[in-house]
């Protein structure tokens, strides 16, 4: 059996869609966890009224902090009494032959800790888009350069291996998924495979997210993502990989000032002397940055040159 576990917070419109394409799967065999992160809508009475119609379907609130979607998460895989795991948010859709495919695949490959497959990417119009996954000889690295081949939706986990990894790391607000899949490439003696040839059995809706809230979680974050990951790559002996980090940076850069053009360099220098710290930034790259910092945020005239450095 296969256990979907999705957290939801004041989402009852759309959760109702997900748990419509759970019950639309073509396999019997899974059960249905959502977990609540203390919605203040109708969204309660909605889960509620699911369980009504499926034994199948459980829901609960979140019974511990701190709040957000990584506890929900990982209290869902707690309960969870299926063998396998998967986990979507509460705006994303299953194909109906999502377990189905699945579960064939772990049936055929019984060695494997994990399996990804693709998904769709399914915009404001409508339109879906087939999110390829690209051949890589070193997915730790993609994911390393922030380049995400897959969304939350796409892997099925061995609840047993999910359990020995540690699960969603609770204290970051953003980038829970990269990081988790960062832990699993880094076990030892880990076996996955990816069915980069198959159709896309799930949708990820795609939604703007360069706003001021995502710049604040995205520096909470990074505070603790960058040192750890940092420290586990040298731990585990792939120091060189340290750099390819260096993304996140951009990726922080690019959420900060694109929405709102502030000249308030704080939180970048503070996150620079972080990376410089983790290894990711040599002292000369760190240096340079500091001062392309300055200049862009003294100077009008020189800032669309500073900003095109700094996002390098």
């Amino acid at each position: 059996m296969v256990s979907i576990i999705i957290p939801v917070y004041n989402r009852p419109v759309l959760v109702a869609e997900g748990i419509e394409s759970v019950l639309a799967q073509t396999s019997p065999n899974w059960e249905l966890i959502v977990v609540d992160d203390g919605s203040t809508d109708n969204t309660w009475q909605v889960l509620e009224s699911y369980t009504a119609k499926d034994e199948r379907i459980r829901v609960f609130k979140r019974d511990r902090e701190p709040k957000g979607a990584p506890t929900c998460r990982n209290i869902g895989a707690e309960l969870a009494k299926g063998e396998y795991l998967i986990f979507f948010d509460s705006d994303d859709l299953l194909l109906p032959h999502c377990f189905a495919g699945r579960l064939k695949a772990f049936k055929e490959n019984p060695e494997m800790d994990f399996l990804v497959f693709p998904m769709g990417m399914k915009n404001l119009q409508g339109e879906i888009i087939e999110k390829v996954i690209p051949e890589c000889e070193d997915f730790l690295v993609e994911f390393l350069a922030y380049r995400l081949h897959w969304g939350i939706m796409c892997p099925i986990w061995k609840r047993d291996f999910f359990q020995k990894v540690g699960g969603f790391k609770e204290s970051l607000p953003r980038l829970n998924d990269p990081e988790l899949m960062i832990r699993a490439f880094l076990e030892e003696r880990v076996n996955f495979k990816i069915f980069n040839k198959n159709d896309y059995d799930s949708l990820q809706v795609i939604s703007p997210k360069l706003n001021s809230e995502l710049s604040e979680k995205l520096f909470l974050s990074l505070k603790i993502f960058i040192p750890e990951i940092s420290r586990k790559l040298k731990n585990k002996g792939q120091e060189k990989k340290v750099s390819f980090l260096k993304e996140y940076y951009s990726l922080f850069f690019r959420s900060y000032f694109l929405p709102k053009q502030t000249s308030n360099t704080k939180q970048p220098f503070f996150l620079g002397v972080i990376f410089f710290k983790a290894g990711v930034f040599s002292f000369y790259s760190f240096l340079i940055k500091t001062f392309f910092l300055f200049v862009f945020s003294i100077s009008n005239f020189f800032r669309s040159k500073a900003l095109d450095f700094l996002l390098k």
